[in-house]
């Protein structure tokens, strides 16, 4: 049911004009093909493997993670969970020129504290690490079945991305992410960031 199959198929039973959705007697009727336990025992190994794999993944990652902050020494950094920082005028918008009170959570000063005992480069910029690229936003009125599928930022995970259910007419950008490149969210799940490892096909 939640492959790409089984999710058309659910897809061509929706109802409705402005707020679709699946009426359940309708469901009664959708087809159930019967596979022999070969082919079943076939799929659940697929899936036994690649949820191992995942598993690795994350432990990996994981240990990254862990010699990334012993690198930076912080084996036991553990982040303020303080939500209010006071600070004076001068000291939040006469420096950085941000009103938002996000900004200037303890845990982000405990870091850049840390941060500053190394030499460090901006992410982007004349001097910086990296090129920054912005994504498109095309809005609602552009989705649908036929196009090049479209990478929102619930696709994306540090993980990988999952298929994007989504697709947008091809002609309304060029950008595509091309291998090594970073695909970093800056909206909901601010801060996620996944390294494409092969030139892909979407926007």
């Amino acid at each position: 049911m939640n492959s790409k199959q089984g999710r058309e198929l659910l897809i061509r039973k929706e109802r409705g004009a402005i707020q679709k959705g699946l009426n359940l007697d309708d469901l009664r009727f959708l087809p159930i093909p019967i596979f022999t336990s070969v082919f079943e025992k076939n799929i659940e190994n697929c899936v036994f493997i690649a949820n191992n794999i995942l598993d690795k993944a994350k432990i990996a990652y994981n240990s990254a993670e862990t010699r990334l902050l012993s690198a930076l020494g912080m084996d036991n950094f553990v982040p303020s969970n303080e939500p209010v920082a006071v600070k004076s005028f001068t000291e939040s918008f006469g420096i950085s020129g941000r009103l938002d009170a996000e900004y200037y959570q303890s845990k982000y000063e405990e870091l850049l504290k840390r941060l500053s005992c190394f030499k460090c480069k901006k992410l982007a910029g004349s001097d910086g690490v990296v090129s920054i690229k912005k994504s498109i936003e095309p809005g609602s009125e552009y989705y649908g079945d036929d196009g090049v599928p479209f990478v929102r930022v619930s696709d994306i995970t540090k993980f990988g991305i999952q298929s994007p259910e989504i697709k947008i007419p091809a002609n309304l950008t060029e950008l595509r992410p091309k291998k090594d490149t970073i695909l970093l969210s800056k909206d909901g799940s601010v801060g996620i960031a996944y390294k494409v490892e092969s030139d892909l096909d979407c926007h």
